[in-house]
């Protein structure tokens, strides 16, 4: 995994703000993907949430009942903490109309987007994660 690429990417997008469908948990985890893992882990969604505004729209647009069902037809779900570098979720900070934003976790804490940039939880705050 590429820690340096993704410490740099801290650096400079820390203030970056929350921008639906530009900068927000969807796309910035895939950014964060490719640079630890070289790819992104979904990049066929991007774009196509920009009309959601119910949860049910996640059924109508992708097929799934929830969020996590979507992702876990693209990575396999952890059943104990997260390592760094997984995917997580969770409900304390800035989400849309699934209730939970996506961020990635980086050891006992988890980055997430906020509304003036990126913010750290700690890992009681996310419920759950996924790894390649």
């Amino acid at each position: 995994m590429n820690y340096k690429g993704l410490n740099d990417y801290i650096r400079e997008n820390k203030d970056r703000r929350f921008d639906f469908c530009k900068h927000d948990c969807l796309t910035f985890t895939n950014e964060v993907w490719e640079i630890l893992y070289g790819h992104k882990w979904s990049d066929d969604w991007l774009g196509r949430y920009k009309a959601w505004s119910r949860p049910e729209d996640l059924k109508t647009e992708y097929g799934f009942d929830s969020l996590e069902d979507a992702i876990d037809s693209k990575l396999t779900r952890v059943n104990h903490v997260p390592p760094r570098g997984a995917l997580i979720l969770s409900g304390k900070t800035r989400h849309w109309s699934t209730g939970k934003s996506m961020g990635i976790a980086v050891g006992d804490s988890g980055l997430f987007l906020g509304r003036a940039g990126m913010v750290n939880l700690p890992i009681e705050d996310f419920h759950m994660g996924w790894v390649e």
